[in-house]
């Protein structure tokens, strides 16, 4: 029969400790959603699918990060880098449910510009999106180190994407 020492307890308990503290961050532990998200995305996540169902808005988990497309038609004229109210709509929603987890989460937006334009003229209309979007966030009270520009987006569709802040 083992002998039974509290050296051998104590590493044993350290040893289970570890692993329960290492499947916590893995997809469909108890800490983190079969999604991949952290529980306060994943909370967010359900938020927004429900303020915006029946929109063409898409809300998809994407690993750690929870991806928010607006289609550009509903974000922003052509020609133009002004947010349109279906936009500012969901900029709204995204603020309410983000600003509770503000500590510990971050947006990164990115836009796409018109199709036809190209090489910088393309570059600075995405950017500008990107800015505009930005001082909505801003507006809305997320705190400036909270929301970062992420460049243009591929596609006809604005991304906005949070991510638990490393």
């Amino acid at each position: 029969m083992p002998v039974d020492h509290p050296r051998r307890r104590a590493l044993q308990a350290a040893a289970s400790g570890l692993l329960l503290a290492g499947c916590a961050g893995l997809p469909g532990s108890p800490g983190r959603p079969a999604s991949g998200l952290s529980p306060a995305l994943a909370a967010q996540q359900q938020r927004l699918a429900d303020a915006l169902a029946g929109t063409p808005v898409q809300v998809q988990a994407r690993g750690p990060v929870l991806r928010v497309r607006v289609p550009l038609r509903h974000a922003h004229a052509p020609g133009q880098t002004a947010v349109k109210p279906p936009l500012q709509a969901v900029l709204e929603q995204l603020a309410i449910g983000f600003k509770p987890h503000a500590a510990v989460s971050e947006v990164l937006v990115r836009a796409p510009a018109d199709a036809g334009l190209r090489g910088t003229a393309a570059a600075s209309q995405a950017a500008e999106r990107v800015e505009r979007i930005r001082e909505q966030l801003l507006r809305r009270g997320i705190e400036s180190g909270r929301v970062r520009a992420a460049g243009a987006a591929e596609g006809e569709a604005v991304e906005l994407l949070l991510r638990d802040r490393p």
